[in-house]
């Protein structure tokens, strides 16, 4: 019994008049997913070994959009499932989020973000761990391989907020043909020597 049977087991313990359905994925590396309902409230659940569990409300939420909540393990999920479906409680999708945590939303692994950007693991984990000190490009490629776009916001003093033109990204320094694409770069994140020699 994997960790979302658990859930839907727990869950089911907890509130006996739910309805819940197990979807198995067709494709080994596909999330599992569970679709848990109570009267007029539905709660989706995705799980992947290793990413925690997705969870959403079916209400508003259009397919394909990722979790509005990423619980880590069993117990917040199954506590976080009850609530939703036996109070008026809503899911929180957090107005601020880490490439770290975008990319789990995006349902990708470390390593498939990697290999798609066509970066090594420890290139992508050194962004993640410090985007400060990544270029605008570098973020935009990332972004954009989660399938997003990458928006920079000023925030006034007076809490007015604003979105910066940035203009379109650079064009790629080779043609599309020769497979070449807008991708980190391995040296990201290097400091320069300084003084003299190389």
């Amino acid at each position: 019994m994997n960790q979302l049977e658990r859930l839907r087991s727990c869950v089911q313990e907890r509130v006996p008049d739910a309805t819940l359905a197990v979807d198995e994925p067709l494709d080994r590396g596909a999330p599992w997913m569970l679709d848990a309902a109570l009267r007029d409230r539905t709660v989706n659940v995705e799980w992947r070994r290793y990413h925690g569990f997705g969870i959403s409300l079916h209400e508003g939420h259009g397919y394909g959009e990722g979790p509005d909540e990423v619980v880590p393990d069993l117990g917040a999920a199954v506590d976080r499932v009850v609530q939703l479906l036996t109070t008026d409680t809503d899911t929180v999708v957090p107005p601020r989020l880490s490439l770290a945590q975008l990319r789990r939303r995006a349902q990708l692994g470390q390593a498939d973000l990697a290999k798609r950007l066509k970066v090594s693991q420890a290139v992508l984990s050194r962004i993640e761990k410090n985007p400060v000190r990544s270029r605008l490009a570098t973020l935009r490629a990332i972004v954009h391989g989660l399938g997003a776009q990458l928006e920079v916001r000023a925030i006034l003093s007076d809490d007015r907020a604003f979105t910066l033109e940035l203009g379109d990204p650079p064009p790629r320094r080779r043609s599309p043909e020769s497979g070449a694409d807008d991708r980190p770069r391995g040296r990201v994140g290097r400091r320069r020597r300084s003084g003299g020699g190389r």
